[in-house]
């Protein structure tokens, strides 16, 4: 079942909306000699627009989605679920491709932490007064 679904689903979503404004334009496309049975003209044509308006406001809806992701919105929900126990990275340093060193705060001390694919150690650890009054 899961290989029969498409991998980029705003694309599929572009293409399936492209066939359905189509979809009335290819009907009246065809030449007058082939025998075919055709529907009587509608007295208003009031859905084909109803494809590309719910488009245009899907791609609004994403812009003001990945707008909201990357201003200050998602960040302060994210820091006020988090409270007074989240961990802030002070910096951070890259050894190898596979190895780092970080500087982070918790609950009053900063924490020395070394970083590899294998493990994390902790070098160094002081209380936060004395890792201000002290740099």
């Amino acid at each position: 079942m899961a290989a029969h679904l498409p991998r980029r689903p705003a694309a599929t979503l572009v293409a399936c909306a492209l066939v359905l404004a189509a979809g009335t334009a290819g009907a009246a496309s065809l030449p007058g000699t082939l025998p075919l049975r055709r529907d009587a003209e509608p007295s208003v044509d009031g859905g084909a627009w109803m494809p590309s308006v719910l488009l245009v406001g899907l791609a609004v809806a994403a812009g003001g989605y990945a707008v909201w992701r990357r201003s200050a919105g998602a960040q302060a929900q994210a820091a006020a679920r988090r409270g007074e126990a989240a961990v802030a990275r002070l910096s951070s340093q890259a050894l190898t491709p596979h190895a780092s060193v970080h500087a982070v705060q918790w609950k009053g001390e900063e924490f020395l932490l070394a970083c590899t694919p294998q493990q994390v150690t902790l070098l160094a650890r002081r209380p936060l007064d004395a890792a201000e009054g002290g740099s």
